[in-house]
């Protein structure tokens, strides 16, 4: 029996791309998976988790509220390690899966003690990401050179994130792994062949003509909200964007939504939910800005909600995302300035929506599942 240690210092419950790693990698024969996470109350304890038994760390540091930024980032990684090793050393894992540079260094540190193999999960390009200052970006590339040439494995999210880490760190084995949502086969070929809803258009009682684009995921900065609500408030009206989502930008959603009557805010959904709803509009917003390297890499999660949902996209026009949405004929991209949005946009009302037909099993999760686990088996066994 194999022992695989996953590290991460997010709430696992509620970090739905470990999840799913961890339930694929529960069907490789002769393993068994243990994780450790910080939960969002900050409480010890155990818990158990798409088949793995989920350590869960409490962090005294994280109560150094007057202190900046940096110097609880250094308290709470300290002690995180510190805790992650102490757990690990009982484990003695053969594979140590860290999910993000937090947990790089007690990935080291196992790897040198108990003989592990290494694996780094970068879900973004983790030095140089939006709302991360330079010496928290300085400090991550320091930790990742450190700690790269014991690294074993390297998945990531888009092509140009690991091409980046070959060219400026090294060549690594590597695998590419989507942050594509769960689809049941059946509801895929469903929604390929059924026209949109009408959830939409009744509850906010638009005529049946009307078209709706929808933006899904957190209402923040850097993600195209502000620019899209000023291209939707100077667009044409029958064309209606809602925006469906929590986060630091909901009451500025809700005071364009008071003046301008095409513009509304949806409450966010719980996230086996979000496809079936997306349905009933005719086009998904994904109007990533280049707010950083990473921003400008991504291939969003969202951008995958929206093509399974088999609902046309208007997108970023940045390498990875217009190279899959050109691919599979999944929609138009722009740049993200409300000039070129407004443009798409006429573009698109006369050109009128039209669902999604193109075979995308190989954006689906079923896929992205069976090339981490086809890389453990090649790397590790």
């Amino acid at each position: 029996m194999s022992d695989v240690l996953h590290i991460s210092h997010t709430d696992i419950e509620f970090d739905s791309r470990i999840r799913k790693e961890l339930k694929a990698l529960s069907q490789l024969p002769e393993v068994r998976i243990s994780v450790l996470g910080v939960p969002e109350a900050n409480e010890g304890g155990d818990a158990e988790l798409e088949g793995a038994r989920y350590r869960k760390i409490h962090l005294v540091s994280r109560r150094l509220k007057a202190f900046p930024r940096a110097v609880r980032y250094f308290f709470e990684m300290i002690e995180f390690t510190v805790k992650a090793v102490t757990t690990g050393r009982r484990i003695k894992p053969e594979i140590v899966h860290c999910h993000d540079t937090f947990a790089l260094p007690a990935g080291w540190i196992l790897k040198k003690s108990a003989g592990s193999h290494l694996v780094y999960d970068a879900h973004e390009l983790e030095s140089d990401k939006n709302a991360q200052n330079a010496i928290l970006s300085r400090t991550t590339l320091l930790i990742e050179k450190l700690c790269w040439r014991q690294i074993d494995l390297l998945i990531s999210v888009s092509d140009s994130i690991l091409d980046w880490y070959a060219r400026n760190l090294g060549p690594k084995p590597s695998v590419l792994v989507l942050n594509s949502p769960v689809i049941a086969a059946e509801a895929d070929a469903r929604f390929a062949t059924q026209g949109r809803g009408s959830y939409f258009h009744e509850k906010y009682g638009l005529p049946a003509d009307a078209l709706v684009f929808v933006y899904v995921g957190m209402l923040s900065s850097g993600r195209g909200i502000e620019i899209s609500l000023d291209a939707f408030a100077d667009g044409p009206k029958d064309a209606h964007v809602v925006f469906m989502g929590f986060g630091r930008l909901e009451q500025a959603i809700a005071g364009y939504s008071k003046r301008h009557p095409n513009i509304h805010f949806h409450e966010a959904v719980p996230h086996d939910q979000v496809v079936s709803l997306v349905r009933s509009a005719d086009y998904g917003l994904c109007l990533i800005e280049r707010a950083s390297l990473s921003d400008y890499y991504c291939l969003p999660n969202k951008l995958f909600e929206y093509c399974f949902a088999r609902v046309p996209v208007l997108a970023s026009a940045f390498p990875d995302i217009s190279r899959v949405v050109e691919q599979y004929s999944l929609g138009v991209c722009c740049e993200p300035d409300p000039a070129s949005i407004r443009a798409a946009l006429d573009q698109l009302i006369k050109s009128r929506a039209v669902r999604v037909t193109s075979d995308i099993t190989a954006l689906s999760w079923e896929a992205q599942a069976s090339r981490l686990t086809a890389a453990y088996r090649d790397q590790f066994h």
